[in-house]
């Protein structure tokens, strides 16, 4: 079986975090899910806040968003200079791989590596850069309708398989 990336824009911390804990609670394994966000969107939503305590206790940290989308993005292993987006998953060696073939300092070259046309490109790139957040998940192609949907359920649009 081939192996596909299926894609889904979101606008909501919250509701990445509740769908990428769904494709875990169906099978999914972390190692199979992507995040690409601009820098700006991972310091302000996906940072650990500090809260202090009366008397001698230590704070405690809580995740602004969930703890499962903060690991994945703590492991960013492909940070593009210049475009301050940062890519995390499988998504981000497959960007990197891409990155080499790729004259053009855009992510919209980048993502046309993955097979997204220029103009989606081009929308993916506005809306990250106003706080979107992509989620890929890299999947069989029997198991990428179960991803697309659950994307879909929990507020993933511009949805798509390659």
């Amino acid at each position: 079986m081939s192996a596909t990336i299926v894609t889904g824009l979101f606008h909501d911390p919250s509701a990445t975090c509740t769908a990428v804990d769904a494709l875990l609670s169906k099978g999914f394994v972390p190692d199979e899910i992507s995040i690409l966000m601009t820098d700006s969107t991972r310091s302000s939503a996906f940072t650990i806040a500090e809260a202090k305590l009366d008397g001698d206790e230590p704070p405690l940290t809580a995740s602004v968003a969930g703890a499962t989308v903060a690991d994945i993005v703590s492991t960013a292993s492909l940070v593009l200079p210049g475009l301050t987006f940062l890519a995390a998953g499988p998504l981000a060696s497959v960007l990197a791989g891409a990155a080499d073939g790729v004259a053009a300092d855009t992510l919209v070259g980048l993502l046309g590596g993955l097979g997204f046309r220029e103009n989606e490109a081009r929308f993916v790139q506005r809306e990250l850069e106003q706080g979107g957040i992509l989620i890929g998940v890299k999947t069989t192609s029997t198991n990428a309708m179960l991803a697309k949907k659950i994307l879909r359920r929990h507020g993933g649009n511009a949805l798509r398989a390659a």
